[in-house]
């Protein structure tokens, strides 16, 4: 069986067998075949074929085979990931995030890493032939995912380890020489990711520390919007502006937040002079509406959607085999920043229950499960640790109706809703008010 983009392509005999992808820009993605993970990238109106021999007693990654206009690129990926042993810098990059280091020896060393994958770039390409248009590409987005990199590694220490590292630090002061306004990256992922950082940082002393989900994202980016507005021109400001308020259209969890959006999009109208991407942005918020209009979340007393997903030893749990306790979800993942600023308050509330009738499960939507399981070992997270393997992030976000993370949610000891959008633990006395009233009651 073959999976990408959460397809799956079952292959029972040799043969030839079509899958097909919606794709706007040129993208690397993965597919897994027999639980490893291969390199897949694509361009819009293209046509990749991939020969594969399944045969077991054959190596599985030197028999794969490319042919397609991005053929080469893919041998570029495949030989790359070979040499490196991961898919994403970011695994081994988190190495040098902890505060054994100082964020100084931790940005020497990131910036260290970046420059081996570059390294590795200028030689491949000596070698083989690459296309000069990928060539640029691939240098700007490591190029912009390290200065990203090096701006979250303050964002999570900031929150994970309580420092409190100010925008006008020396740190930031290799962000002189990045150019911010850079129309020959637009099609770089990680250059609108750097950006959505770059202005994060202009005001982080502004921001509402206790908002979480939709208020947080549209807050964030209310105040920032002049400066969006004032650096940016062109191209780079239309596409910025439409990926945020896409982005924020699907944090939305009633209609009248997308009303609020609605506002503050008609103020930025201007700005973005392409029918394609206002109807893009359009077409995304109708969408949303239109789930949030049907149902936007589970009733109380309705029966939880079962799981079957793997803890920290590959041990499989399911909801049911808790029945006859309270259950306290956390859907989560490393790279939400709330998430993580709640876990010392979660662990608190862990201890104070201690072996009391409820059970507390953080469900990750994770795709690195390297990363899941550090996270838990440094910030020691306490109660049942599971993760979401192939499919099962996009399954439950569906039937649990979960458009942003973190998300809590109560059970009864039936397996039924009590809160489909339950307290958090920063809320702890309304929790624990929720809790101990259903803890106590009999069956």
């Amino acid at each position: 069986m073959l999976t990408l983009e959460n397809k799956q392509l079952v292959v029972p005999k040799d043969g030839i067998y079509n899958l097909t992808l919606n794709s706007t820009n040129p993208y690397l993605d993965l597919f897994f075949c027999q639980n490893r993970k291969y390199p897949l990238f694509t361009i819009p109106n293209d046509t990749l074929i991939v020969y594969i021999d399944l045969d077991l007693s054959k190596n599985l990654q030197n028999s794969i085979k490319y042919e397609g206009k991005t053929g080469l690129i893919n041998d570029y990926y495949r030989e790359k990931f070979t040499r490196f042993n991961y898919r994403d810098i970011a695994i081994p990059a988190t190495n040098y995030t902890s505060s054994s280091y100082s964020i100084y020896e931790g940005a020497k060393k990131i910036d260290s890493l970046f420059n081996e994958e570059k390294k590795f770039l200028l030689n491949y390409k000596k070698k083989s032939y690459l296309p000069p248009w990928f060539t640029e590409l691939e240098k700007l987005d490591l190029y912009y995912h390290n200065a990203d990199f090096k701006l979250g590694v303050i964002f999570s220490r900031n929150d994970f380890n309580r420092e409190n590292t100010k925008a006008n630090d020396p740190y930031f002061n290799f962000l002189d020489s990045v150019p911010i306004d850079n129309p020959k990256a637009y099609l770089s992922i990680h250059y609108f990711e750097f950006l959505i950082s770059y202005f994060y940082l202009q005001n982080i002393e502004k921001y509402d520390t206790n908002q979480i989900g939709f208020a947080r994202a549209y807050s964030i980016l209310k105040i920032n919007l002049p400066n969006i507005l004032k650096r940016l021109s062109g191209e780079t400001r239309k596409l910025l502006l439409a990926y945020q308020f896409s982005w924020i259209n699907f944090q939305t969890k009633i209609v009248s937040q997308t009303v609020r959006l609605d506002s503050l999009f008609e103020t930025v109208g201007n700005y973005i002079n392409d029918s394609a991407l206002v109807i893009a942005v359009k077409n995304n918020r109708n969408a949303q509406n239109e789930r949030l209009e049907n149902k936007s979340s589970l009733n109380k007393g309705e029966k939880a959607p079962e799981f079957f997903l793997s803890d920290l030893n590959g041990k499989f749990h399911t909801l049911k085999e808790f029945n006859g306790k309270l259950i306290y979800i956390s859907f989560w993942a490393t790279w939400c920043s709330p998430c993580i600023k709640s876990i010392p308050k979660k662990n608190t509330l862990i201890r104070e229950y201690g072996n009391k009738q409820i059970e507390f499960i953080n469900i990750s939507f994770d795709k690195e499960k390297d990363k899941w399981q550090k996270m838990i070992k440094d910030q020691n997270i306490s109660g049942l640790n599971l993760i979401c393997n192939g499919n099962w992030e996009d399954i439950l976000k569906t039937k649990y109706y979960i458009q942003g993370i973190p998300r809590y949610i109560l059970l009864n000891k039936n397996g039924e809703i009590i809160d489909s959008d339950a307290p958090s633990p920063g809320k702890k006395a309304e929790l624990i008010r929720l809790i101990d009233k259903y803890m106590n009651l009999k069956n």
